[in-house]
């Protein structure tokens, strides 16, 4: 590495799928861009399989030395329904044992209740009603960002880009707020649900992938 040049903090995501990972790519280049800041290497990885990636990360690693490393899972509740609930427990499960496959590795939870679109909603506004299902976010994306026809629309990755550049490190750092802003208002109403180490709400809107994004601004030194 060059002299004077810093090494970027880097941060290893596991994430549903393209829309989740553009974003922090996004918002990785954001953060690098801006010069007071210190840079990031965000590594997202698209896999709900935490025990393969886990093996695939310990084949990089330098066998000589104990591993330290945090994986954040950026995962979807889905919904409310019973049987929502018990597919995100399934994977709840296999985030705790992919944690033990190797001394030094654990995995923290950023999920949204119930689908990443709240968090993308909240970079524009507040958003603080219970939906019965992710197609009731099509309305507040289109108010904050224009033209989403549906949410396979809005998912294509020429129109996402478009909505990504309307997003700016002021508005992430709003997003901090708002999601901070919710999460309040569940623990008023009681504590969360614990499963398998994890903790989340079963109502929506809640989510902890504010708590991921702030600990990323924060240590970049963004003061949120």
């Amino acid at each position: 590495m060059p002299p004077g040049e810093v090494t970027p903090r880097l941060w290893r995501l596991m994430v549903d799928g393209e829309t989740e990972k553009r974003y922090f790519d996004y918002l990785s280049a954001l953060i690098c861009a801006q010069p007071d800041l210190h840079p990031v290497d965000i590594q997202s990885v698209i896999s709900t399989a935490p025990a393969g990636y886990v093996r695939n990360m310990v084949r990089t690693l330098d066998p000589e030395r104990l591993p330290d490393e945090t994986i954040y899972c950026v995962a979807d509740v889905e919904g409310d329904h019973p049987h929502q609930i018990r597919l995100f427990e399934k994977r709840l499960a296999a985030l705790r044992s992919a944690g033990s496959i190797c001394p030094g590795i654990r995995f923290e939870l950023a999920y949204t209740n119930c689908d990443f679109e709240l968090w993308m909603i909240l970079h524009k506004m507040d958003f603080y009603r219970t939906v019965s299902h992710k197609e009731q976010y099509l309305r507040p994306l289109r108010d904050t960002f224009g033209d989403v026809r549906s949410l396979a629309h809005y998912k294509r990755a020429r129109n996402f880009a478009r909505l990504l550049r309307q997003i700016s490190l002021e508005d992430v750092a709003a997003a901090v707020r708002r999601a901070g802003a919710i999460m309040h208002l569940r623990r008023l109403e009681g504590p969360p649900l614990r499963y398998c180490g994890y903790s989340y709400y079963t109502k929506n809107p809640s989510l902890s992938v504010g708590t991921l994004v702030r600990r990323i601004l924060s240590e970049s030194g963004m003061d949120v």
